[in-house]
């Protein structure tokens, strides 16, 4: 698997989602790529942004920007700018 169908296939893991936010090991799960490849994609891309606080069990939340940008509220991106922190 190349990087970009890696890339795909984890986007398209995370848009197809009616969550928000997601861990690496469902965004692994759901797109069929290794959870090592899974987290080291997530954090090497800007096409992705990881939540200030993790999940209930402390696994770290991803989403897409665009995703991210799409549900959020003006007020949740505002306080993200300012506090240069994504808020869940």
């Amino acid at each position: 698997m190349d990087e970009k169908e890696v890339l795909e296939l984890i986007t398209k893991a995370i848009t197809s989602s009616n969550y928000k936010w997601r861990t690496p090991q469902g965004i692994a799960k759901d797109s069929g790529v290794p959870l090592g490849q899974v987290i080291q994609t997530l954090e090497k891309s800007n096409d992705f942004v990881r939540a200030s606080n993790a999940n209930s069990t402390g696994e770290p939340l991803y989403s897409t920007r665009e995703k991210y940008t799409n549900t959020s509220s003006i007020g949740q991106r505002i306080i993200s700018a300012i506090t240069n922190k994504i808020s869940e």
